[in-house]
């Protein structure tokens, strides 16, 4: 029976107790653009650590290319503070379809850190009218 907790409880003794806290972020169109706004709290914060990011579409397939961009322009932009976009696409590269855009980075803000993933669901099946819905909205 003891060793039934001991089991159990190796997870968090491994990797300690990391706070994941999941928000929504949003798109905006600037110009030609789609720009993902930076949350507030990535501003706020001191600097960032371990960054991930995903771009899917409604069949579960990731673009590489556009993933790859997204990951290389957000590390640049997450390091500059004035800056107002994480990352900024051209329309034309958004395939018509409903996305999925999910991206997770640790925040550090003096000396505490909290993981974040930052999460946007979006339908761009016409004109682009839909590019910040729920999550019960894109399933639908």
């Amino acid at each position: 029976m003891i060793y039934k907790k001991i089991f159990l409880c190796l997870p968090f003794i491994l990797t300690g107790c990391q706070d994941n806290t999941v928000k929504d972020f949003n798109y905006e169109i600037k110009g030609n653009e789609i720009c993902a706004i930076k949350p507030k709290i990535i501003i706020l914060s001191d600097r960032f650590d371990l960054f991930d990011s995903s771009f899917l579409y409604a069949n579960g397939n990731a673009n590489e290319e556009l993933s790859r961009q997204i990951y290389e322009d957000s590390l640049k932009n997450l390091k500059n503070k004035e800056y107002k976009y994480i990352f900024c696409l051209e329309r034309s590269r958004f395939k018509l379809d409903y996305l999925k855009t999910r991206l997770s980075v640790d925040l550090i803000k003096g000396d505490s850190y909290k993981e974040y993933t930052f999460v946007n669901y979006s339908c761009v099946l016409s004109d682009y009218s839909k590019l910040n819905i729920s999550k019960d909205e894109a399933f639908k």
